[in-house]
């Protein structure tokens, strides 16, 4: 699912729905930008955040969030390369710190691995020069 398709960001599926739609836009900028470390790492990313939601879904009581607006970690228009990436990557990385913190209740478990996601995005924006 392209990012800009991701509906508003209002329950636990709804969430790793675009965390799953971010790691893939993430891998495919990394490809474009011939990164292909870093694609691979959000390939393995993309399919973790898959997995956590086949695990978890059903256990999740469907709680209303509110404060994620997916429009708020899409990319720039117009970038490429190596600019769309670290761009991507700082919104993942917004995405992961944010998602953490305002949907704790929801996530349960998968606070600490988000704040993770969070924290490895940051490094590799950085190590894009953002």
């Amino acid at each position: 699912m392209p990012l800009a398709d991701v509906p508003d960001l209002a329950s636990f599926g709804t969430v790793l729905g675009f965390a799953a739609a971010l790691e893939e836009a993430c891998a495919g900028a990394a490809r474009a930008a011939a990164r292909t470390d870093l694609a691979e790492r959000h390939a393995k990313r993309a399919r973790q955040v898959g997995q956590w939601r086949r695990e978890r879904l059903c256990e999740v009581v469907l709680q209303p969030l509110t404060g994620l607006d997916p429009r708020d970690y899409q990319p720039a228009p117009g970038l490429e390369g190596v600019a769309a990436l670290a761009d991507l990557e700082a919104g993942a990385a917004r995405f992961y710190t944010d998602a953490a913190q305002r949907a704790r209740a929801c996530l349960g478990g998968l606070s600490r691995p988000f704040l993770r996601l969070a924290e490895e995005s940051r490094t590799f924006a950085a190590s894009l020069g953002a």
